[in-house]
């Protein structure tokens, strides 16, 4: 029962403050990116040095697929941060060394530092995120893929 308690209590204090939790849940989350040994976030230029880089780059996007649906950075794949597991990355990304980049809608959308983490999870080494995300690549005019 006291566990039941903490549930609702823990559910109506996220109901009443879903702005600040959310705020708090993408902070601890991009810790935990930035302290990573694996993961490299990147802004615009960063990216773009990428696409020279590496040729099997694969860039990901997290968004959902509604976001997707306003434009994408060409060659990017759709996976959601909702939907990505280890199962999943496996069948996009040919091996764990490839180099990939998840981005997602901008700064204030944990949901590329989410995949970020959970493909450091599953063993992938070569890891990039991209934080200023869909936000910071059409600011910069970039090109846009629908």
């Amino acid at each position: 029962m006291k566990r039941f308690k903490y549930t609702i209590g823990l559910i109506s204090a996220l109901l009443l403050s879903s702005t600040a939790f959310a705020t708090k849940l993408t902070t601890d989350v991009e810790r935990k990116v930035t302290s990573s040994n694996i993961i490299k976030p990147v802004n615009v230029e960063e990216f773009l040095e990428l696409f020279d880089e590496y040729e099997e780059l694969v860039i990901v996007d997290s968004r959902t697929k509604k976001d997707r649906s306003g434009g994408f950075v060409e060659g990017s794949l759709s996976l959601p941060d909702t939907e990505t597991t280890p199962a999943e990355l496996a069948k996009i990304i040919p091996s764990k060394g490839t180099p990939v980049l998840f981005y997602c809608n901008g700064v204030k959308c944990g949901r590329s530092a989410i995949a970020a983490l959970i493909a450091e999870e599953a063993g992938y080494t070569k890891i990039f995120w991209f934080k200023g995300g869909w936000e910071a690549w059409v600011n910069n005019g970039m090109p846009v893929a629908n």
